[in-house]
């Protein structure tokens, strides 16, 4: 016997001898005595042409006529056991037979001859004796099925049927039954009945939905017997357990019927517990041998704020599991309205707990966690009417008056004063979020400078690290809208530069370099975020790509020649090497072209075609006017071109000017006098020009101090010497030469002078109106 035959025949053992246990007396007692039992379950005698000994004997009697062949059950093989009975009669009965054939044997007197031949006219006696004697057999096979089935009734009882199996073989776990018709219902016996239909959860072969329907039923009872909102609460509870353990699997969301039953008992749950607060003390302090639910005070040892976090958990992945082009994530995205109004149930309930000392600071601080996640993406209508109506004017302490945005603040200082690291770091990203989408940009930067999230971020778990990318992308976006591109471009450079920004964001699953498991696609697909809390990535790609272009083409001009120039955006640059490529350039059509040729216009200094490049009517549609305030945000923009657009052109021909007017910069670029003259001054601040200004003439005196096109080239080539030896010097020491003559010495003597001469080259002194300036 095989390995795998052994251990299953002793576990078929062990199931015989598990299911006989309910059997030991009739067991007993039947091989006791066990032709008692034979007599009882005695078949009755088959009244038919083909059984019987009268049937053998009318064969015996009519010759050769093939009876023999016919088997003749004999009276002491009809008491035999049901099993021995059945092998007979499909086996034909071989002993029988061979009995019978032998006396039939000695009828013809050893003339076998005689018995075999055929005889004209039994052809249809000997068909109907077959048919005859297979029916009785059939009918044997009956009756035998029918004392079995009763046999069974008779020790399980009258009223139990078969037992049903599903297709694993796993049966069903009987239907708790409630009270009988009549039957007098007290409260000891609701509530043992409640405690045996518990039992039930979680079982194998338990039928989920009789499980809920049953709940509900008792629920009723509860109502019509008046046994007061303890036990009513109870069942409730247990009713909305029984919901979530419906679906097995983690990654299959709720069915919407079952969602809808979800939220209307969770409805009723707080009406009781807000009409009764009062009187119940519910939550995980009343332990399970404690609880109280004849009479008030009710002592309930549940947890409501553990069932929303559930409802919310289960909400974000019905939604996940949606098309979000579909009317399903439309009418369950309407459902968030009574989400929030449960959270917000809770957390009124939670808080006047508090003030009776019966809510700690940690569950207050986990309610507001969920109402904060429903409220930290949501852009308030209310303060945007009044900005709008303002002019766009609001102070700091007008922006506070917001409803939503006091919600915040209280909520946030509360978690931020208690001890929960994981908390705090995430009410900090929620309330840096929603600071950056109410265009709060100096407070949403100074609370993510102060918390110092960059530097410990990487230790956190990945939804936490998910919602730090949301929060310094909309940072990002908030400093873009502000004016502050240097800050926007350091906010998106590590979500763009990746290339992984959909996956950085959870906003979709790109195709991974290696090949992941199933388990890891789960993963990755329950991290994803829903559908409308999505930041557009076409529009942030637009922001970072216009901050880069309006950083780095200045930056180009102004170290045209520098070999060593260190670029701000690797990947604006990579964008440009790939227009370049081309062959041909049409007229752009997408987003990123229409930005590529907007810097190559601005390299230039035309700040006209870098505007209209910028700012189209298919640009507006499709980034700009997604802005709040799109016409300050592209008025913002459009000073900027032209900022950056003067600035480029004076590092490209200021060498070609001697002095140049302010006016006709002002006239050239359309800006003010005072602008022109701050981006200039701060331009000779910065020494990124040789100039000085002449106040009287409002002029631009230029110093002549840049070096010429064959200084630059030479300073290139010395630049190069110098690297060149400095290598061979690194390779001559790796290994180890040593020279010892006077010439060689000679020769490094000359070399070390030779690179002091370089140096001194390199730092070319020009004597200027201003004083001395470097290169």
């Amino acid at each position: 016997m095989s390995k795998m035959a052994a251990k299953s025949l002793t576990t078929l053992r062990q199931k015989i001898r598990k299911y006989n246990r309910d059997f030991e007396e009739k067991i007993t007692a039947f091989r006791a005595n066990p032709e008692e039992f034979d007599e009882e379950e005695e078949p009755p005698a088959p009244q038919s042409a083909g059984g019987g000994d009268a049937g053998a004997d009318r064969d015996l009697e009519d010759g050769a006529d093939g009876g023999g062949f016919l088997a003749a059950k004999q009276a002491g093989g009809r008491r035999r056991g049901s099993q021995s009975d059945d092998s007979d009669e499909d086996w034909g009965g071989d002993s029988d037979e061979s009995s019978s054939s032998s006396s039939s044997d000695e009828d013809y007197g050893g003339n076998l001859a005689a018995k075999f031949l055929k005889r004209p006219g039994k052809e249809e006696e000997r068909a109907a004796k077959k048919k005859a004697k297979q029916d009785e057999k059939d009918r044997r096979k009956r009756d035998e099925a029918h004392r079995r089935e009763e046999r069974r009734r008779e020790e399980e009882g009258e009223d139990k049927d078969w037992e049903k199996v599903d297709r694993g073989g796993l049966a069903k776990a009987q239907k708790v039954r409630l009270f009988e018709k009549g039957q007098e219902i007290s409260f000891a016996a609701a509530v043992k009945k409640l405690e045996e239909i518990r039992k039930g959860r979680g079982k194998r072969g338990t039928d989920k939905t009789e499980q809920i329907g049953t709940l509900q039923e008792m629920e009723k009872i509860v109502l019509e017997n008046g046994f007061g909102p303890g036990l009513q609460i109870k069942v409730i509870f247990d009713i909305v357990s029984a919901i979530f353990d419906y679906n097995p699997s983690i990654a299959v969301s709720m069915r919407a019927e079952l969602w809808l039953q979800l939220l209307d008992n969770l409805d009723r749950l707080f009406d009781l517990l807000e009409r009764h607060s009062s009187d119940i003390v519910i939550g995980a302090s009343v332990p399970d041998d404690g609880e109280m639910l004849e009479s008030a005070p009710y002592m309930i040892a549940e947890c409501p704020l553990t069932q929303l976090e559930r409802m919310d958990s289960e909400y974000t992945k019905i939604l996940q599991n949606s098309d979000a082009h579909s009317t399903v994530y439309v009418e369950r995205l309407q459902d968030e309205r009574r989400v929030c109004s449960l959270i917000d149930r809770l957390v009124a309930y939670m808080e006047a707990k508090r003030d009776k000392q019966a809510c700690s600071d940690i569950d207050l601080g986990r309610a507001y966690s969920l109402r904060i996640q429903h409220l930290y993406y949501k852009f308030d209508q209310d303060w945007a009417k009044r900005v709008l109506q303002s002019g766009g004017l609001l102070n700091a302490a007008d922006v506070t008056e917001s409803q939503s945005m006091r919600e915040m603040n209280r909520m946030c200082q509360l978690i931020y004063q208690g001890n929960q690291q994981r908390e705090r770091t995430r009410a900090i990203l929620y309330h840096t979020y929603f600071l950056a989408l109410h265009d709060q940009w100096f407070r949403a930067r100074d609370l993510m400078l102060m918390s110092s999230l960059q530097q410990h971020i990487e230790h956190s778990d990945i939804a936490t690290q998910i919602l730090y990318n949301r929060a310094m992308v909309q940072l990002g976006l908030c400093a873009f809208r502000k004016g502050q591109l240097k800050d926007a471009h350091m906010a998106l450079v590590d979500i763009q530069s990746s290339g992984r920004a959909k996956e950085l964001l959870a906003q979709g699953v790109i195709p991974a370099r290696f090949e992941r498991t199933p388990e890891q696609e789960k993963l990755e697909k329950r991290r994803q975020m829903p559908y409308h809390m999505h930041i557009n990535l076409e529009l942030l790609e637009c922001v970072y790509l216009v901050s880069a272009m309006l950083l780095e083409i200045p930056s180009i001009a102004a170290h045209e020649n520098d070999q060593r120039r260190r670029m701000i955006s690797k990947n604006f640059h990579h964008v440009l090497k790939i227009n370049e490529r081309n062959t041909v350039n049409g007229p752009p059509e997408s987003m990123r072209e229409h930005v590529v040729a907007a810097a190559k216009a601005m390299r230039q200094g035309k700040w006209q075609e870098t505007r209209a490049y910028i700012i189209n009517d298919k640009m507006n549609a499709k980034v700009w006017n997604l802005f709040f305030q799109s016409e300050n945000v592209k008025t913002m923009l459009e000073s900027k071109i032209k900022e950056e657009a003067m600035r480029t052109y004076l590092f490209t021909f200021s060498s070609i000017y001697d002095t140049l007017s302010m006016s006709c910069l002002a006239e050239q670029f359309e800006l003010e006098l005072s602008q022109v003259h701050s981006v200039v001054s701060r331009m000779i601040l910065h020494d990124e020009i040789s100039a000085s200004l002449d106040e009287p003439t409002r002029c631009i005196v230029m110093h002549k101090t840049e070096p010429t096109r064959l200084q630059q080239l030479s300073l290139q080539l010395t630049e190069r010497l110098s690297s060149l030896v400095d290598m061979n010097e690194k390779i001559a020491e790796a290994k180890n030469i040593s020279i010892t003559s006077s010439g060689p010495r000679q020769f490094q003597g000359q070399q070390q002078a030779n690179r002091g001469q370089y140096a001194d080259r390199r730092q070319v002194r020009f004597q200027g109106q201003r004083g001395e300036r470097s290169y």
